[in-house]
């Protein structure tokens, strides 16, 4: 199985690194990707991503 978790982000920067270290860290015998479409974000988010 394999699945794809997507997460639309607007101006996320306050939750999205938390939210990306608990989708990482989840314990499964499956594939995933992880998918993030920002909806033109002023804040920090685009930097998150980045790193």
């Amino acid at each position: 199985m394999k699945v794809t978790v997507f997460i639309p982000t607007y101006n996320s920067e306050r939750y999205l690194s938390d939210i990306l270290d608990a989708i990482s860290a989840q314990e499964v015998d499956f594939e995933f990707d992880i998918l993030i479409y920002d909806s033109e974000s002023s804040d920090r988010t685009h930097q998150i991503l980045d790193d």
